[in-house]
């Protein structure tokens, strides 16, 4: 296992595992928003896994200025966080969020927060396992007329 920035060159395989994260956005949105964190390069933490030198799992990760449960300003926050099934219990994911701690604490930060969504139930376990406390539940309605 080893973890590496993410570089330009690495586009295809970034897009195809944020596909993978996020199936329902259109391909050309996802390509678009690695543009954009390629052409904002220093705001951005962006790492790959690698298992035998093959990408298998990413984090991008930014300062925000506040974020939900935070006291201080700056904080750490993991935007895209995703390690491929087959390679989930290993200590990928928390190999990726420690290279974003460590970048985000670099910049002064000395909080991180996330968020996830009911689409993705082992995220909650996943987050939990590094430390991280759920600070607020958000529920969305939806009704058919």
């Amino acid at each position: 296992m080893q973890i590496r920035e993410i570089t330009p060159e690495d586009r295809e395989c970034w897009l195809a595992l944020r596909s993978e994260l996020w199936p329902r956005y259109d391909i050309s949105q996802l390509r678009e928003e690695i543009e954009q964190f390629l052409a904002e390069r220093d705001n951005w933490a962006l790492f790959f896994a690698l298992v035998d030198e093959k990408p298998v799992g990413f984090v991008e990760c930014r300062l925000r200025d506040t974020a939900a449960g935070c006291s201080t300003h700056g904080v750490g926050y993991l935007e895209g966080w995703y390690v491929a099934e087959a390679h989930r219990g290993r200590g990928l994911g928390g190999a990726l969020v420690a290279a974003a701690e460590e970048w985000a604490r670099a910049r002064g930060a000395t909080e991180m927060a996330s968020d996830t969504t009911t689409e993705y139930p082992v995220s909650r376990a996943a987050h939990a396992a590094l430390g991280f406390e759920e600070v607020k539940r958000r529920f969305l309605f939806r009704k058919e007329l």
